[in-house]
């Protein structure tokens, strides 16, 4: 019993779109970042781990930037923000806040696969992230 379909979203796929020149080697790093067991963010004067919230990311090349697509919890226990990866990561502050960050979809999972409660059979109509990846953290 769902009160509402709010209440049943779990997670949000995001994308951003970053200049190569601001961090050649984000997706190495953001491989690294991410198989942390933890990693502490200060948040308006607050400690949170980011790692909680990771789910999954897909990166590749497009042009002069690095695709950045990722899967992050956002229940009303709290939400991933993908600004706060790429700060984490050491991206300049200065420059984070003018990167266009999309959230494209609110998704459900079940078991291993995520669907879109707003009328699609399953989420992530691009493909990126019809089942759990390689990337993916348990939760």
């Amino acid at each position: 019993n769902v009160s509402s379909v709010f209440s049943a979203i779990d997670c949000a796929l995001f994308s951003v779109k970053v200049p190569i020149e601001l961090s050649p080697d984000l997706p190495e790093k953001l491989a690294e970042l991410v198989k942390s067991s933890s990693i502490p963010f200060d948040r308006f004067n607050k400690t949170v781990d980011l790692a909680k919230y990771y789910r999954s990311h897909n990166i590749k090349r497009d042009g002069d930037f690095w695709r950045l697509d990722m899967l992050l919890q956002c229940d009303p226990n709290g939400a991933g923000r993908p600004d706060e990866y790429l700060l984490a990561l050491g991206l300049p502050d200065k420059d984070v806040p003018w990167l266009l960050f999309e959230r494209r979809e609110l998704l459900i999972r079940r078991g291993n696969e995520y669907y879109d409660p707003m009328g699609s059979n399953r989420g992530s109509r691009n493909g990126i992230f019809l089942e759990t990846s390689d990337n993916d953290r348990p939760r």
